[in-house]
């Protein structure tokens, strides 16, 4: 989340961010119109598309935005051994803490733009599976790079995680009688 609250205050990613949101806003208006008028999706693929592409490259533009650390990139693939040693600390339980809700609130956005763009928000496999190959791509950029990122099984779960609570979200909407 840290790294999310840094990259928010440089224009490319405020801009990402808030083109993002919009899309996102349109994404679920349509949506949410479609049901309501019992028409055909009109318009929502190509908001979810470009939903879709905007997510992505705020997530790329953060979790691959050179930190300066001067430090090698650790590897974990031991599930939650790392979140589990943060927790357990008293001076990194607040930034773990932040760390994990960052990471399932980044792919939430794409979670849900995955779904509609899929074009049956009922189906949750797309989504899932798109966050994991996504998150699997990124922590392994994080790694190769070696700019002091740590590429944790950690990261994928809680990505895949906020993919899962997206398309959560878009199932709710689709299912949603708009009054």
């Amino acid at each position: 989340m840290t790294q999310v609250m840094r990259a928010l205050g440089h224009p490319m990613a405020f801009t990402l961010a808030l083109l993002m949101a919009i899309s996102l806003a349109l994404l679920a208006f349509t949506a949410a119109k479609n049901r309501r008028d019992n028409s055909a999706p009109t318009g929502t693929k190509r908001f979810a598309v470009a939903a879709i592409v905007l997510s992505l490259l705020f997530i790329l533009y953060v979790t691959l935005m050179p930190r300066g650390l001067g430090r090698p990139s650790t590897l974990s693939l031991i599930p939650f051994a790392d979140t589990v040693h943060s927790l357990l600390q008293p001076n990194t339980f607040q930034v773990t803490i932040v760390g994990v809700i960052g990471n399932i609130l980044l792919f939430v956005p794409l979670g849900f733009a995955v779904a509609f763009a899929h074009g049956r928000p009922e189906a949750g496999r797309v989504p899932v599976l798109s966050a994991v190959v996504i998150s699997i791509l990124i922590e392994s950029a994080q790694f190769a790079m070696n700019q002091g990122a740590a590429a944790t099984v950690d990261d994928v779960c809680a990505n895949v995680a906020g993919a899962a609570l997206g398309w959560l979200a878009a199932r709710r909407l689709s299912r949603t009688r708009v009054s």
